[in-house]
């Protein structure tokens, strides 16, 4: 969605920038088609990588971020939380109980890079129980 929206504001900025071109006859229309034609080739090529490439967040890895986000002991070593970052390919599947994933988390003062295994209570409600620090870099 937001895609398309940036797409159609980039066409309509190109639109205002190319303006004198398109007041001279000889080359407005010229000019005009390849905005157009360029324009065109971006928003279908920004579509299809977005439907060919994304792939849904399982409930395990967002839950599991929202705890590590809170997570005392891991704020202590990283300060403010600021970010996190993951591959695609290390996300669990939807049905993965327990579920594995890895992620980054940056912070004020350091970034730390972790394994995390999510696991589903008897009450359908997911927690952390095993947390793999893999390394630590301070800032």
């Amino acid at each position: 969605m937001w895609s398309v929206i940036f797409s159609i504001l980039a066409l309509l900025i190109s639109f205002y920038l190319f303006r004198p071109y398109f007041e001279s006859r000889d080359t407005g229309k010229d000019v005009f088609k390849a905005v157009l034609i360029i324009s065109s080739i971006a928003i279908v090529g920004a579509l299809l990588i977005k439907f060919i490439f994304y792939k849904e967040q399982p409930e395990s890895f967002k839950i599991g971020i929202e705890l590590l986000q809170h997570d005392k002991t891991l704020l202590a070593k990283i300060g403010d939380f600021n970010s996190y970052s993951f591959k695609t390919d290390s996300l669990p599947e939807e049905t993965d109980n327990p579920a594995k994933f890895k992620v980054m988390m940056e912070g004020s003062d350091a970034r730390i890079y972790l394994e995390c295994t999510m696991q589903k209570d008897k009450t359908g409600k997911w927690l952390v129980k095993e947390l793999k620090e893999d390394s630590l870099i301070r800032k």
